[in-house]
């Protein structure tokens, strides 16, 4: 009789990292606003819209560690500038970015607007996306062992964040 593995903490049943652990991950990248929240943003939290867009669009979760790689990258490449007032338009930027490089059918932006629940229009989509390419100098290609550290970075952060909470 084999015995049942338990997936680790921040971890789903097959082994891939959670959406909350990914949401967590990302925020803890964020510096704080030095402005009051745009309203073009959407009033939503950033793990429930991630829960969305992995509902709607049916990606890999593999595309959301991936996406935070590109996130880190910006966010080196641009300190302080990832801030809560901006976090779920470059979120989706990044989403949109990683799956076009990991899936082989990719959606239109027409698509990624009704994914998006239509918080930004296809047009804006277009800007988002040609914007984060350009901060990143069209470097979005990720070698798989920077891929699994930040897998790993990930789970480490949010079995931190876990521990704290328990406590």
């Amino acid at each position: 009789m084999s015995e049942e593995v338990q997936p680790e903490r921040g971890a789903d049943t097959r082994g891939f990292v959670s959406l909350r652990a990914i949401a967590r991950f990302i925020r803890r990248m964020c510096t704080r606003p030095t402005t009051k929240r745009v309203t073009s943003e959407p009033d939503v939290d950033l793990e429930s819209f991630l829960e969305h867009i992995n509902d709607r669009a049916n990606l890999p979760r593999p595309c959301f560690t991936y996406a935070v790689v590109l996130l880190k990258h910006l966010a080196e490449r641009y300190v302080g500038k990832l801030t809560p007032n901006n976090i779920i338009r470059v979120t989706f930027a990044s989403i949109i970015v990683a799956a076009g490089m990991l899936q082989d059918i990719t959606y239109n932006l027409d698509a990624w607007a009704d994914i998006g629940n239509n918080y930004y229009s296809r047009t804006q989509l277009c800007t988002l996306q040609t914007q984060f390419l350009q901060s990143l100098g069209y470097e979005v290609h990720v070698m798989i062992e920077e891929y699994a550290r930040m897998n790993d970075d990930i789970l480490v952060y949010n079995d931190e964040i876990e521990a704290i909470e328990t406590n």
